[in-house]
């Protein structure tokens, strides 16, 4: 098959499975905050900020626009500091779909990375580490964490994806697609606009 085929090929391919994509997530928790674990030698650095649509800009002024664009809908954001001066901040995004969450999560992640089994899926990179479970996106960053923060991130996130509780499985229509030669983390969503 010629470049121009297959693109064609995918392009529709894409096009018909969209008709099925949208599933509807249950409602977030009557507060995001209640996703935030406590933990073990972390105090929480201030109250809970919370974001709605047509607030986003305020947190992320520059690439709100883009998590519009896959169903943004809230967003709450929680920082911790210990003894030692580190920090942590744990943002966790609720999108109207999974496949939204999906959606907005390919956008961010590399091609390669260190990928891990947090969520339906996450990768870590030297202090960040980002995942999705169901339909929310949770990001997390750590400063001056030392050697150990990889070990503190992945804690963190498994607390949150258990505080979710989602299906932790990766949008059905990618099951669509041949396992033959499929490049692994290479699986994107768009909400619109794919030509």
């Amino acid at each position: 098959m010629t470049k121009p085929r297959i693109a064609f090929w995918l392009a529709a391919a894409l096009a018909s499975l969209a008709v099925a994509l949208p599933v509807t997530a249950s409602a977030p928790a009557d507060s995001l905050a209640a996703l935030f674990p406590g933990l073990d030698g972390w105090a929480r650095d201030g109250k809970v900020e919370t974001f709605l649509p047509e607030t986003l800009y305020e947190h992320i002024d520059g690439a709100a626009e883009n998590f519009l664009a896959y169903g943004f809908q809230q967003l709450a954001v929680q920082n911790f500091i210990n003894d030692r001066k580190q920090a942590l901040s744990a943002e966790i995004y609720f999108h109207a779909t999974p496949e939204n969450a999906f959606g907005i999560y390919g956008s961010e992640k590399p091609l390669v990375g260190d990928y891990l089994r947090v969520g339906a899926e996450g990768y870590y990179e030297e202090g960040v580490l980002n995942f999705i479970s169901d339909a929310y996106y949770v990001k997390l960053n750590g400063f001056d964490l030392g050697p150990g923060g990889r070990e503190t991130l992945l804690g963190l996130a498994r607390r949150i994806a258990a505080a979710i509780g989602g299906a932790n499985l990766p949008p059905e229509t990618l099951n669509a697609f041949p396992a033959a030669g499929r490049v692994a983390h290479s699986e994107r969503y768009f909400a619109g606009n794919f030509l």
